[in-house]
């Protein structure tokens, strides 16, 4: 990470709260949650941070208490050079009794309206909302929906959502992993095979930012 002019911390940023306003993080006890393989850095101009996130919460009482694992994979977060005055979420498409459960979620959803796209696939992979329609579809470019499957490919699942928030973008991956890890102690190492994958992993971040012009200042 340093010949990338990257810094790495092994406990994360447990700073889980900053996340919240995205409205595509699930409930969780802040006590009992945390965060690991925080990697932070900007390129272009652009900062970012991307880290392992495990939000867990606790149901129940008494005999009956037990916790509950509503997120565990990993999330990026891009810091804008664009202003926008809307938000807009994409959250994972979960077919029509799912899908029909958001409109009762008042909490995620206050002030969010519909937004429908001629990608059919994107459409597929996502139900979008959002606070301003013009706003989302100048945001949502063809480029980004592109990139936006190649990291859905990448860690392998469909449980990917993402979020435009006070300037900055997140996205999620509800998927176990464990990033910049190496084997067992009881496994041969592969350092090129570590070192590639990492690599893969930061460009795709890259080509990200890349995508959405983030290093450039235009106000919407």
């Amino acid at each position: 990470f340093s010949f990338l002019n990257l810094s790495y911390e092994a406990q994360g940023s447990q700073d889980i709260s900053a996340y919240e306003s995205s409205l595509i993080i699930p409930n969780y006890d802040k006590k009992i949650s945390s965060t690991e393989d925080l990697v932070f850095g900007n390129h272009n101009g652009v900062g970012f941070i991307f880290e392992e996130m495990h939000l867990v919460r606790q149901t129940g009482s008494g005999k009956n208490r037990r916790r509950e694992t509503t997120f565990k994979g990993c999330v990026i977060k891009l810091k804008f050079n664009k202003n926008f005055s809307g938000q807009t979420v994409l959250r994972r498409d979960l077919g029509r009794v799912g899908n029909f459960g958001y409109k009762f979620d008042l909490t995620t959803l206050q002030n969010l309206q519909k937004v429908d796209l001629e990608d059919v696939d994107f459409e597929h992979m996502f139900e979008i909302y959002s606070s301003d329609q013009i706003e989302s579809r100048y945001l949502l470019t063809t480029s980004f929906m592109e990139r936006l499957k190649q990291l859905s490919d990448f860690f392998a699942t469909k449980k990917i959502e993402a979020s435009f928030f006070e300037n900055s973008l997140l996205i999620s991956f509800n998927k176990s992993v464990n990033l910049f890890e190496i084997n067992s102690i009881f496994e041969e190492i592969d350092i090129a095979s570590e070192v590639a994958e990492v690599l893969c992993e930061i460009s795709l971040i890259y080509d990200l930012i890349n995508s959405l012009k983030l290093n450039e200042k235009i106000t919407l």
